[in-house]
């Protein structure tokens, strides 16, 4: 037996005598031509996506007032006018670095078309012919004893503004906030 290995079953025998496991190590190369797959981060459209819809999602039952120009199609009188839902179309996100950090961190506004769908109140007399000729559905016709709860069903279209800040490098989005919605249709 070598002096080297003398050295290593000796090493052996005093880790296992000390209760430690001897584990053994191995170097595995490649196979010829086959190359690492490289570690490439998320696009910054990719990173925002579940942030984006998640800020709209927490805008449901806010009046719509407070999304910004936001006018309601056709000639509904609608009461309580407020955010059912906002669902971001993902296809059209668009990123605009506003400012970029030596960190990685980047400062952004965020730019998305979204469906927008309104619910509101209604005097029930209003909400019946107004069902009937398309323009709302009546979601609770006994919301209350003279109003009907009803939801629009035009298809609405918005742009959706928010300011973002993100560390791509370490996938991270630190601040998503919504700004406001401009109508497209």
């Amino acid at each position: 037996m070598t002096r080297e290995k003398k050295a290593k079953a000796a090493a052996r025998a005093l880790k296992a005598s000390a209760g430690i496991p001897y584990v053994a190590a191995r170097r595995i190369t490649s196979a010829p031509g086959d190359d690492e797959p490289e570690y490439s981060s998320l696009s910054i459209e990719e990173l925002l996506k579940p942030y984006l819809q998640g800020v709209c999602d927490g805008l449901a039952d806010e009046p719509i007032d407070s999304l910004g120009d936001i006018e309601i199609p056709g000639v509904v009188d609608i009461g309580e006018a407020a955010v059912s839902e906002l669902q971001i179309d993902t296809r059209t996100i668009d990123v605009h670095v506003i400012e970029d950090y030596d960190g990685g961190t980047k400062v952004c506004t965020v730019f998305a078309e979204a469906d927008l769908a309104v619910e509101g109140l209604m005097g029930k007399s209003d909400a019946v012919t107004s069902a009937e000729s398309g323009l709302v559905k009546i979601i609770d016709f006994d919301h209350n004893r003279h109003y009907a709860l009803v939801a629009i069903t035009a298809a609405q279209v918005v742009q959706v503004e928010f300011d973002a800040t993100i560390t791509q490098d370490a996938e991270s989005v630190d601040d998503v906030n919504f700004v406001r919605a401009t109508q497209l249709n």
